[in-house]
């Protein structure tokens, strides 16, 4: 959370997913970053140099389990209220977040 803007784009740029997962040293989720979150931020401060990721972060995102059905992930991603792109996914056990599932990657995949 304490990266740079700068910093967070390059990594989003090696990974093209439209986000960033924040977590801390024990690799549980404290936030998501998301291009719509940097687009925001630049455009309030128009400085990214003066930015870190908890600046512009979503500190509450939204995220569902590794083991929830497919469907139960669509239906939080199409929502009317959160409309998101990306959601973590976490361990069920840990709590730790194992990966970013993007609703562009279910309808590629034509599961639903």
């Amino acid at each position: 959370p304490r990266h740079s803007l700068k910093e967070a784009i390059l990594l989003m740029t090696k990974k093209p997913q439209g986000a960033a997962v924040v977590s801390n040293n024990s690799k549980k989720l404290i936030g998501i970053i998301t291009d719509g979150d940097l687009r925001r931020g630049f455009a309030k401060n128009g400085n990214i140099n003066e930015l870190i990721v908890s600046d512009v972060m979503n500190k509450k995102p939204i995220n569902i389990y590794s083991n929830a059905r497919l469907q139960e992930a669509v239906t939080l991603m199409e929502d009317r209220v959160s409309q998101i792109s990306v959601l973590p996914v976490l361990n069920e056990d840990t709590d730790k977040c194992v990966g970013l599932l993007r609703l562009h990657d279910i309808y590629q995949s034509k599961l639903i």
